[in-house]
């Protein structure tokens, strides 16, 4: 890299002193996506380019809600590119995977013009556990009736579920006393809401790579 051009490196969640923390309405999940928008703007307004490294459900091209993309796109006007990765389900519905087996691994696809963006979301992005007209939670498949490529600007493929691999934090650093009752604190704060519990983190994890479920049929 040439000695004028310079990489800011910058985290995304919004700041705060967990230690002044005694309740969940103190925690500021609702800025989880307008802070970081926040940050790419000011850097977009100088000029910058900007490259989020996020969780995919944040970026996406959502049409319902506000994702860090939408956040980002109402206040600048910019056009986000979004790469979400391709990575197998426990099930595979559309017969995906066969399809990308061609590709060599890390493939970056772009949905517009591609059979990838005519793909039913549902049968590429797994599905989530929330309430629906204010019924019990349940696991639902939200997106139902989109394709692909409303949602995303390209997939990065990164191979079959036999090539992948999954990298766990060493068991033994969460063995400080300390530090795993403010942990445990934390989480009571939260409503013991962990995923996965709290106390496999503990446990030593096979490197195999866990699939996420796909939403039911629509």
């Amino acid at each position: 890299m040439p000695a004028d051009k310079k990489i800011r490196v910058l985290a995304g969640e919004p700041p705060f002193d967990w230690s002044t923390v005694t309740s969940a309405s103190q925690i500021p999940f609702p800025q989880r996506d307008s802070y970081p928008a926040s940050l790419a703007g000011q850097s977009l307004a100088k000029g910058r380019r900007v490259l989020l490294i996020y969780g995919g459900m944040h970026l996406l091209h959502a049409p319902r809600g506000r994702t860090l993309t939408r956040f980002i796109e109402q206040e600048t006007e910019a056009r986000a590119y979004v790469i979400v990765p391709l990575t197998p389900l426990a099930t595979d519905p559309g017969g995906v995977f066969p399809r990308l087996a061609a590709c060599p691994r890390g493939t970056v696809i772009p949905t517009t013009g591609s059979w990838l963006g005519k793909v039913s979301a549902g049968d590429i992005l797994p599905g989530a556990t929330a309430s629906v007209n204010g019924q019990a939670p349940k696991f639902v498949n939200p997106w139902c009736g989109m394709t692909f490529g409303q949602l995303a600007d390209a997939g990065l493929y990164a191979g079959q579920a036999a090539e992948l691999t999954a990298s766990w934090p060493d068991p033994a650093s969460y063995l400080d006393p300390a530090y795993w009752a403010e942990l445990e604190r934390r989480n009571a704060i939260r409503g013991n809401s962990a995923r996965p519990p709290l106390d496999t983190f503990r446990e030593q994890r096979l490197p195999a790579y866990p699939l996420p479920q796909a939403g039911p049929a629509c």
